[in-house]
């Protein structure tokens, strides 16, 4: 136990520094262009010639420092989940991210859910990661559904052999084609058009392998439309 405890210490950290140098990659591409931005008002300010481009550069430093504080608290995430796993109810978990925390915005954006749990078991992990991808997905999944009439959110739930199968579909617009081989990487967005900033799928990769489990984009349960993810967390006995 001492062994196992002491080898789980070394694979967070060895995570911890995987995401690190990712994140703090990520958070200098986005100063980039709020300095740039910064240095243009500090040179040109108050001349009234430069209004609109003034604020054309205030807004561009918003959003950026946006996206540099949903970085921040990712990072910052880490630093408040336990190193000791607990035991938790897939069933829960799925229930409570989809149908207790935003069954609020669920109703108000008249998104249907629908939950089908084949095999509840429970795992030994940190629960909070998983509630962490579902709720990046739901958050795209919102976006995706925004021009939708009928919109439905759906989460299958079930065991195949020694891994713990979970499918998370939308019938929205779907992943644009051309950025599905990067969809995971950091600022590469699928709801651009709806105001995705590029690290919703990024963290639930991240949360993913840090399960030692991964999410890869399959063929839509609403196909033509629709986008469904496929989570696989492998078990042990």
């Amino acid at each position: 136990r001492k062994y196992a405890k002491k080898e789980e210490l070394y694979l967070s950290l060895m995570s911890l520094q995987y995401f690190a140098n990712e994140l703090a990659h990520g958070i200098r591409f986005a100063l980039a262009p709020a300095k740039q931005g910064a240095e243009y008002i500090v040179e040109y300010f108050p001349d009234p010639k430069q209004n609109d481009r003034f604020l054309e550069y205030a807004r561009l430093i918003f959003n950026q420092t946006e996206v540099i504080s949903t970085l921040v608290d990712f990072m910052l995430s880490y630093a408040q989940v336990d190193l000791e796993d607990s035991i938790f109810s897939v069933s829960e978990v799925i229930n409570g991210v989809l149908k207790g925390a935003h069954i609020i915005i669920f109703e108000k954006e008249e998104i249907k859910i629908d939950i089908s749990i084949r095999d509840n078991i429970q795992l030994t992990g940190k629960r909070k990661f998983l509630e962490d991808v579902l709720s990046n997905l739901i958050s795209n999944s919102r976006k995706a559904l925004t021009n939708e009439k009928d919109k439905i959110i759906s989460c299958e739930s079930y065991v195949d052999g020694d891994k713990l199968t979970i499918i998370f579909s939308d019938n929205g617009h779907g992943v644009d084609y051309n950025i599905q081989d990067k969809m995971f990487e950091m600022f590469k967005t699928t709801t651009a058009e709806e105001g995705g900033a590029g690290l919703g799928l990024f963290i639930a990769r991240s949360r993913m392998k840090a399960l030692n489990g991964t999410i890869d984009l399959i063929p839509s349960v609403f196909a033509p439309k629709g986008a469904s993810f496929r989570l696989i967390i492998p078990l042990k006995k």
